[in-house]
């Protein structure tokens, strides 16, 4: 590349860069970010090959609850689009039944612990009587814990492998909400949340963390 044209490049990307940062400065203006708080409320369990997983021939793979905290911050694109970014501590995992050597029942717990960054779109859908907020995308996480909670004196053979998790999760999000007070429809919202893995969390078993529930948000400013 002949210096000309580098230095044509270089004028062309810095009038880029300025047009970009002053447009975005003058619509930050009027349209600040804001923020939130949210927590939810979920049914969790683990999908996919979860009976070679567990060797399930004598027993049964459960959901269990879990829960999630965190933030959010969100930026109007238009009258009725809007970005979403959070960060969230969220558990996942699934519950396993089954009879032991001694023909009593017991249980195992995997018990999986993240901090998830979901970026999603939200759209703004009018109702007769009120303002629906539908929102969708991606979410990556990573696992700083995990934990398969097996009482002692029952403990089956274990599976091969069985504690090789990936470290990270990615999901897609789908939330949809509604104003949990009228009077204040843009602070309080309410509403239900399901997150299921695309690519598996385990190094071996097709597993996939599937998670869903009720979410409540609470904007700042």
């Amino acid at each position: 590349m002949n210096r000309s044209m580098l230095n044509y490049r270089i004028v062309i990307v810095n009038v880029v860069y300025i047009i970009g940062f002053q447009c975005n400065s003058l619509y930050a203006q009027s349209n600040p970010f804001k923020a939130g708080l949210l927590l939810n409320f979920n049914g969790i369990e683990i999908t996919g090959q979860s009976d070679m997983f567990w060797n399930s021939l004598t027993g049964r793979i459960w959901g269990m609850g879990g829960a999630s905290v965190g933030l959010f911050v969100k930026k109007d694109l238009s009258k009725k689009l809007n970005g979403i970014a959070q960060i969230r501590y969220i558990g996942k995992g699934s519950l396993y039944e089954f009879t032991n050597e001694y023909g009593v029942r017991t249980f195992e717990a995997l018990n999986l612990r993240y901090v998830e960054v979901p970026i999603l779109l939200g759209c703004k859908i009018p109702l007769q009587k009120t303002t629906c907020y539908l929102e969708t995308g991606f979410a990556v996480a990573r696992m700083f814990a995990s934990k398969l909670s097996i009482e002692d004196l029952f403990k089956r053979m274990e599976t091969p492998g069985i504690d090789q998790f990936n470290n990270y999760d990615f999901c897609w999000i789908g939330e949809l909400k509604l104003p949990l007070i009228k009077k204040k429809k843009d602070k309080w919202l309410l509403g239900v949340r399901v997150s299921r893995s695309i690519v598996s969390i385990h190094e071996i078993y097709k597993l996939y963390n599937f998670d869903y529930g009720v979410e409540v948000c609470y904007l700042l400013n």
